[in-house]
């Protein structure tokens, strides 16, 4: 039986589990990057807020290369990478990169880039309050969460 491999493209980002981890239960459902797309399947699953190796964050989603390839199921995911700096991720789920890893990796590559841009304007724009819901820091700034989720999903 052939071994099956696993693709994990990831970015790090200088914000806190917690932080990052608001910033996904807010995500669009839709991520674009051109014409490549990141669908999520479902909203982000809480985890495992004690593990220091599963991820906090995890949503199924699938990714578009825009091209004719077929679409990738995939798992988004948020995982704490230090005490300031976490890691957001995309893995494959499945077979279906190893047909195309190059095709994979360049939508994965390209919808991160824009989706840690955001999730960094994210949470920039906003803060923890103690009851842990999102609060705009500076409403004077122009920019607010809407802001952010808006330009995710276009």
């Amino acid at each position: 039986m052939a071994p099956v491999l696993t693709l994990h493209i990831a970015r790090t980002v200088p914000a806190t589990i917690e932080d990052l981890a608001q910033a996904f239960d807010v995500l669009p459902d839709r991520i674009t990057a051109g014409r490549r797309t990141l669908v999520l399947q479902a909203r982000p699953v809480p985890g495992d807020a004690t593990s220091l190796i599963e991820p906090l964050r995890s949503a199924p989603a699938t990714l578009g290369t825009g091209s004719l390839s077929p679409r990738f199921r995939v798992a988004l995911e948020a995982t704490a990478w230090s005490g300031t700096v976490s890691e957001v991720s995309i893995r494959s789920l499945g077979r279906a990169p190893m047909r195309r890893p190059e095709s994979f990796c360049q939508a994965a590559h390209a919808v991160l880039d824009e989706l840690t841009g955001s999730l960094l304007d994210l949470q920039a724009a906003t803060s923890i309050t103690g009851t842990r819901r999102l609060s705009v820091v500076d409403a004077d700034s122009g920019t607010d969460e809407q802001d952010v989720i808006d330009r995710l999903a276009s």
